[in-house]
Order: structure tokens, then C-alpha cells, then sequence
């Protein structure tokens, strides 16, 4: 079967970034039969003309409302192929419920909330991917204990209360951040400087030092696999949410790079097990001297690219069958 994925252009993208984990996964594990292509676009046009192009039996659509062009409400948006939603926001029950109502132009649904437990006609739970990443240095070693958080310098990221929670578990250590620009909601990175100023201000320990990663001091953004590595080095990565209704994709990078990490009880975080989430009673230096063993089997098996590439293949052949 050939498959179509639809993105968008823009490059330093949260939403570009977690398309091009999906996407590479499945063109790195699906069976030969199974081809996967991928085009670009800025419009419905653009869609259209791909469509007509490739001919595929399945177009996936990376979607996200400030991302992916107006489609159509029509079935399949009026295009020759079975369209899919690759959705983004509001991965809650009641939006699963009502998707396809919704959103009339699409066939079907791929849903990567993992802690979705109704079934609905046309939705496909298909899990999380953690991505592979490949290591090039050696770790660097760092006197104090090393926190890094990062992410977009946009949301309710809550840096004044990082700092509190990480002074609860330290007297000594080095916090460093990385909040890179956003060529759609921070194109300039001035909301990335402000957390960074955010989390300096709020500190009241003289051991504690708040520094900027070198790519964000350079106004630069990091692929994938070096954001990875980076996180990598850390003793503990560190990442907070307010309320919201997706998944907070920061957490595939963490679990990737084999680190312990800390998060706090946010709906971003609802699918990652308890031990690691920040209540009294199980504070930071304790998550992190648990290791990555709350998570490991996710990382090895349950959301490994093998099994999520499967997951999405016999999602797919059962939406054209």
C-alpha cells in the first residue's frame, strides 16, 4: 500500500518535529510492500496536486489548526485518496468521540493518546514512538548535578515553580535551558529569553547557576538527534505543564535519551507512569535516583518505532479494507 503524509512547511515546529518522528519510523520499519512518501504543503492546493501526483490509497494529514492548511468538510476533502488525521490538540475521550463528526473530511483517525480506554467507530489507538537517536561524544562531566529543561518559551512551562521544586531536592547544582525560537508562535526567541530570565530571577539558593544551552545563546535550533544528546548528559531533565488536553511530545525526546526525567501532574503528562511525576513525597532527587527504570520497558517495547510503525500499518489496512 502506498501511503501519502501531508505536512507542513515551516521548519523549527514542535508539530513539524513530531510529524518527522511519525514518519520516520514508518519509513524505517514498515514491510516493503508498504511505501511511505511525504510532500510538503502550504495549501489544499498543494495537497490536491500531491494527491494527483503519488496516488496514494491513504494520505495522512499532520494536523494542527495553525499548521496545516483550511481542508474542505467534505469527505476525503474531495480528494481521489482516503484522507487520515494525524491530530495534535485535544486528545481528550469526548474529542475522540466526536472527531470524525467534526471533522467530516476525514476517513479515519490516528490517536496517539495512550491512556484513550473508549472505543469509537474510525479511531485507531496507535501509541507513542520514542525515536532512536545516534550518540556522538562522550558525556561531559559537570561538578555540580546538571538539570537541563527546555522546550518552546511559550505555555504555561511554569519556571518559577521548576526552580522552587528544584531547590527542594538541591543546594548545589547547574540548571541549564534550552528554549530555541519558533518560526510560528516566537520567530525572533525573545519568549525563550524571557524563561531564561524567568528561572534566573527565582532563584534564591547561591549554589543554584542558570545558564543557557550554547545552541540558544547562538539563536540556534537543534535537530532532533543532537536535542537528544543534550538531554543525554543531564543527571535529571525537568519539564512542567499547566492544564491542557494533548500530550507533551518534550517527553518522546526525554524518554529517548535514557535519563531520568522529572515531571510534574499535568494532563500533558497523564500518560507516563507515577513514579516519576513530582508530588510530596517524591521529589526530585528521588526521581532521579530511581533512573529510567519506571519507563524502560516503553522506551524498549511499548512505544519503540518497530511496534508503533506495526500499530499505524494494520491501522491503515484495516481503514482500506
Amino acid at each position: 500500500m502506498r501511503t501519502l503524509f501531508i505536512t507542513h512547511k515551516t521548519k523549527q515546529c514542535g508539530v513539524k518535529e513530531h510529524g518527522h518522528r511519525f514518519l520516520s519510523a514508518l519509513v524505517e520499519h514498515s514491510p516493503p510492500q508498504d511505501e511511505w512518501i511525504s510532500a510538503e504543503v502550504s495549501s489544499a492546493q498543494e495537497i490536491r496536486r500531491a494527491v494527483d501526483y503519488h496516488r496514494p490509497g491513504v494520505t495522512v494529514v499532520n494536523l494542527h489548526p495553525l499548521t496545516t492548511p483550511p481542508l474542505p468538510n467534505i469527505p476525503n476533502g474531495g480528494f481521489n485518496t482516503r484522507l487520515v488525521a494525524l491530530p495534535h490538540e485535544n486528545l481528550t475521550s469526548k474529542a475522540a468521540g466526536s472527531f470524525l463528526s467534526d471533522y467530516k473530511c476525514f476517513s479515519a483517525v490516528l490517536w496517539q493518546d495512550p491512556t484513550l480506554v473508549d472505543d469509537f467507530p474510525g479511531v485507531y489507538k496507535i501509541g507513542r514512538v520514542v525515536p532512536r537517536f545516534l550518540k556522538t561524544r562522550e558525556r561531559r562531566k559537570y561538578p555540580k548535578t546538571l538539570i537541563k529543561v527546555f522546550g518552546f518559551g511559550f505555555g504555561d512551562k511554569q519556571p518559577e515553580l521548576m526552580i522552587k521544586l528544584i531547590e527542594e531536592s538541591f543546594d548545589s547544582a547547574v540548571i541549564e535551558g534550552h528554549f530555541p525560537t519558533n518560526e510560528i508562535a516566537d520567530p525572533d526567541g525573545r519568549n525563550g529569553e524571557i524563561m531564561m530570565e524567568r528561572l534566573s530571577k527565582a532563584v534564591t539558593k547561591p549554589g543554584l547557576e542558570v545558564v543557557s544551552s550554547w545552541p540558544m545563546l547562538q539563536k540556534s535550533y537543534m535537530p532532533q538527534n543532537d536535542m537528544i544528546e543534550w538531554l543525554s548528559e543531564s543527571d535529571v531533565n525537568l519539564s512542567l505543564h499547566g492544564d491542557g488536553t494533548g500530550i507533551a511530545s518534550t517527553t518522546d525526546l526525554m524518554l529517548a535519551a535514557r535519563a531520568p526525567f522529572a515531571v510534574n501532574d499535568s494532563p500533558f503528562f497523564r500518560h507516563l507512569p507515577s513514579e516519576i511525576k513530582i508530588r510530596p513525597g517524591n521529589p526530585i532527587k528521588g526521581i532521579m535516583a530511581q533512573g529510567i527504570e519506571p519507563w524502560k520497558d516503553l522506551v524498549d517495547f511499548e512505544w519503540s518505532p518497530a511496534r508503533f510503525s506495526k500499530n499505524v500499518n494494520e491501522a491503515l489496512k484495516r481503514i482500506v479494507s
